[in-house]
């Protein structure tokens, strides 16, 4: 045999001696210590155990107790937030929300509507009467019960009228104010109609009285029922007292050009001139 071939022989017994040599595997390992292998340590390696996530869990309980969030809700099945309808789901636009403001705005109504009555039996007026009619029975009857005048009279009469003049004092300035804030009121109303009307007919009021006509027609068609049959009741109610509005808009537009000394179909130069239709 020759020296290579020896040396080749030699190397394969050392090569053997260390494969046969080598360290057990890690189930052979703890066979030897006594240990049950565990199956897919890796896998799970890393993660908290299950007492470990119930403690977890109870923290966060605890900290969002003493936030005053208390327990997070669990969402009702086929429910999604951003897609709810207040129809079915509680809130503060709910019916039954909806319903309880209504009977509050009812019940404030009548109050209003009861003290009115209580101020102007008081001061002698109508619930349809103004500043002016007020005025008027506040003076008369003031003249009557006012403390400077029937200074003859004894301490009872006295004061039965100053009873009575502090009553019609107190019924005059309930009653201007309560007028003062409805003329306000509807003043302010007046102008926010107004402002919707030429942005729905989209004009201005400096075009001319055809032009105000022309636009009021397409808003009109824009809310028709015709346009909106597929469409729920609310919106078709919605539509109805938008036709109306426009409708009634319309007239005193009309009106306050007519009586403004303005030819409806005049106003050469502005642009409601334009034919738009």
């Amino acid at each position: 045999m020759s020296s290579k071939a020896q040396s080749g022989w030699r190397s394969n017994e050392r090569t053997q001696g260390t494969q046969s040599s080598e360290r057990p595997r890690q189930p052979e390992r703890n066979a030897q210590r006594g240990e049950v292998p565990q199956a897919n340590d890796d896998l799970f390696a890393g993660l908290p155990s299950k007492d470990e996530m119930d403690k977890l869990n109870r923290q966060g309980a605890e900290r969002r107790a003493c936030a005053g969030q208390g327990p997070m809700p669990t969402p009702a099945p086929s429910y999604h937030p951003r897609y709810a309808t207040t129809t079915h789901e509680p809130g503060c636009s709910g019916p039954e929300a909806k319903q309880k403001l209504a009977d509050e705005t009812a019940t404030e109504l009548r109050g209003e509507q009861e003290t009115m009555k209580m101020h102007c039996d008081a001061l002698g007026v109508k619930v349809s009467d103004g500043p002016n009619e007020f005025r008027k029975a506040y003076w008369k009857k003031s003249q009557k019960v006012h403390p400077d005048k029937n200074v003859d009279i004894n301490d009872l009469g006295k004061t039965a009228d100053t009873a009575a003049f502090v009553r019609i004092n107190d019924a005059f300035e309930w009653l201007t104010e309560n007028a003062e804030r409805q003329a306000t009121e509807a003043q302010r109303q007046e102008a926010e109609d107004r402002a919707w009307f030429f942005k729905e007919i989209e004009r201005s009021p400096e075009d001319s009285i055809k032009a105000i006509e022309k636009g009021w027609k397409v808003a009109s068609l824009k809310f028709h029922p015709d346009r909106h049959y597929k469409a729920t009741d609310t919106v078709k109610a919605e539509n109805e007292v938008k036709i109306k509005r426009l409708n009634e808009q319309k007239v005193k537009m009309i009106a306050e050009k007519e009586k403004g000394g303005r030819s409806g179909y005049e106003g050469v130069g502005t642009k409601g001139d334009h034919d738009w239709v």
